[in-house]
């Protein structure tokens, strides 16, 4: 009788671990090791993927292909959700994305940089995730399984844009829209303003971003070496925030001499010139950017004033010590309009959500809290 207690107690503790560890909000990399080497070869191919991608655009304009560049910043921008969505399961397994740093992007002209992603860089989409499933059905992580499932929709689909991108080059030409739309939830791409549900993630019409000439902006960044890694980062949240408000929120008149300020030569995006739309709105908010990003940076833990400390004191007793989420609590009433208002752009100084005490402490003196 005893041994049939004990079997039953092992098969009970076999089958529901891992929903415990689920329940838990985290899972276990010692019990999933490939399931982690999947997510961490698929991040790093993202991260360099959107790397190319944005160069690619850039090389596309530069030959007067502003649809292909269109096309490009829109696969560059996929690459970025996918890379964001396997740096976020990562993260339930406690692990931190791999470095992903990558070399310089070699160029050959779009059409044939385009032919190369069609026959060598994406030729081998199936078998090669096919491979990735395999090896982490063997663990059977669930929400693993179904994200590399969702993207290899989204490669064979960059393969059929990049093929659809390819003929509109060839001697018959085709035609190719300019105006795209990334799903920040999947990173499926639409050519039309999306109405319905995202057809591979349910995403709501609104989960969409247009695809702009922020690219622009994101490029020449990038390729800043004045610029950190951290800071490039801070860039491009902040575009895509800025971007997705509306239009007429924007400033886009740059003010006086910004072009010879300290901010510009470091953060700029090159001389002056005939920029496009969202470079002048970029230039146009730089100094309350690369502001909001000193005063951030500067926030020393500990050389707090006590109305500061005392505030920490509160923040952590209302809603619990170590990270702080207040997403889920925004438009209950629980936070003031002054805390709410600025969470945002916490948000998008930090990458996270998640507020630590440094964001705490930045949104105390941003606002009145007290």
């Amino acid at each position: 009788m005893k041994r049939i207690t004990l079997l039953i107690s092992m098969a009970i503790t076999v089958f529901l671990c891992p929903l415990l560890v689920v329940a838990a909000g985290r899972y276990s990399a010692a019990r999933c090791p490939e399931t982690v080497s999947v997510l961490q070869l698929m991040y790093s191919d993202a991260q360099k993927d959107a790397k190319t991608y944005l160069t690619y655009a850039n090389q596309a304009s530069r030959e007067g292909h502003e649809a292909i560049a269109q096309l490009f910043a829109a696969l560059a921008r996929s690459q970025e959700v996918l890379a964001e969505n396997n740096q976020l399961l990562m993260a339930a397994f406690d692990q931190e994305a791999p470095d992903s740093s990558s070399g310089e992007v070699a160029l050959h002209g779009t059409k044939h940089d385009m032919d190369l992603m069609i026959n060598v860089g994406l030729a081998g989409v199936d078998k090669r995730y096919s491979l990735f499933m395999e090896m982490i059905r063997r663990e059977g992580n669930a929400e693993a399984i179904a994200s590399v499932e969702q993207e290899r929709k989204i490669k064979e689909d960059h393969l059929e844009w990049i093929k659809t991108g390819r003929g509109s080059l060839g001697l018959l030409g085709g035609r190719l829209g300019d105006q795209y739309w990334v799903c920040n939830g999947c990173g499926a791409i639409v050519s039309n303003m999306p109405r319905a549900a995202c057809a591979i993630c349910s995403g709501r019409p609104t989960d969409f971003t247009a695809i702009t000439g922020c690219w622009k902006v994101i490029w020449a960044t990038e390729n800043n070496p004045q610029l950190s890694k951290s800071e490039k980062a801070y860039v491009r949240r902040y575009c895509r925030a800025m971007f997705a408000k509306n239009p007429q929120d924007l400033p886009s008149r740059p003010a006086m001499g910004v072009f010879d300020s300290a901010a510009y030569r470091k953060w700029g995006i090159g001389p002056q010139r005939a920029f496009c739309s969202e470079e002048m709105i970029y230039v146009a908010s730089l100094e309350e950017m690369v502001g909001s990003w000193d005063q951030y940076r500067q926030i020393n833990l500990d050389t707090l004033t006590d109305p500061e400390k005392e505030y920490l004191q509160k923040m952590h007793q209302a809603f619990g010590q170590g990270p702080i989420d207040l997403s889920s609590k925004r438009g209950t009433g629980t936070l003031s309009a002054g805390l709410e208002k600025v969470l945002d752009e916490v948000e998008v100084l930090s990458g996270s959500k998640l507020l630590l005490d440094i964001d705490l402490i930045y949104i105390k003196r941003a606002t009145t809290e007290p």
